[in-house]
């Protein structure tokens, strides 16, 4: 089976889920639950410093479970739950969920068409902040040969994102850019990034893979120590928000300007 998920460095997944982490600081909500979904849970002790009567829980994202001792089956109060991709489940009991990536690891091929799932992810009282990669990715490649672009075609812009978020009946869907730029030192590690961000340079044979490789490590010859990634920041609410009878959807007033104040501070 062809490679359908990206693979970020852990890196790139903290540094992303901070931000959500300081977006939903501006979100007053009555929050019992807080849970973070990701390929990269941070230290537990962040979120417990910023809600520190909420119940936590992290979820990691992995492609296969781990193996537990007998103390970790007897004991698994405290653990990070580990999920796996292909038989993941969000249950929709947390007011507010942090998910950096979860998208592009779900199925980067069409993150877009992912969206529909999102509801199921938080309480039907909660907020959604998500992470994505976006359209405007590796410039850096992509304006010394444009046959970068053919690899990078599955990575959505905000405009299509957000117009999904619409036709889905979002409640206050709010969307923003963010690029986050990342430092090399060696081309095998720049290699392996791209490699990694891009399933369709994953999915190709052996032969066809080591042009690319070698591209990587012209252009880092020729100076090349940085690569730009495009990341969409989005916030939801869910679809089942009261609508009175002339579609004007009820939410909280405070909530709705502590959101506008924080998209205008990005």
């Amino acid at each position: 089976m062809n490679p359908s998920r990206t693979r970020l460095p852990d890196t790139l997944v903290h540094h992303v889920a901070r931000e959500l982490l300081q977006r939903a600081q501006m979100i007053k909500l009555p929050l019992l639950r807080v849970r973070e979904i990701s390929p990269a849970p941070l230290p537990v002790a962040e979120l417990k410093h910023l809600y520190p009567k909420m119940q936590i829980e992290q979820w990691r994202m992995a492609e296969a479970k781990p193996a537990q001792n007998l103390w970790q089956k007897l004991n698994p109060f405290g653990q990070i739950q580990t999920h796996t991709w292909d038989a993941f489940a969000p249950t929709a009991d947390a007011q507010l969920v942090i998910a950096p990536f979860v998208l592009d690891g779900l199925y980067a091929q069409d993150v877009l068409t992912r969206l529909d799932q999102l509801p199921q992810w938080f309480a039907p009282d909660g907020v959604l902040l998500f992470a994505m990669l976006g359209a405007g990715a590796l410039p850096e490649l992509v304006n010394r040969d444009t046959d970068w672009l053919a690899h990078l075609k599955h990575l959505p812009n905000i405009m299509d994102t957000g117009a999904r978020l619409q036709a889905l009946r979002f409640g206050l869907p709010v969307l923003d850019v963010e690029t986050v730029r990342l430092g090399y030192s060696d081309a095998e590690t720049l290699w392996g990034d791209v490699l990694n961000l891009s399933p369709s340079l994953r999915a190709l044979d052996a032969s066809e893979q080591p042009q690319w490789r070698d591209k990587i490590h012209t252009e880092f010859a020729q100076g090349l120590r940085e690569l730009s990634l495009e990341i969409i920041f989005g916030q939801v609410w869910q679809p089942s928000a009261p609508v009175q009878d002339d579609g004007v959807r009820t939410v909280s007033l405070e909530s709705l300007t502590n959101s506008l104040k924080s998209n205008r501070m990005n």
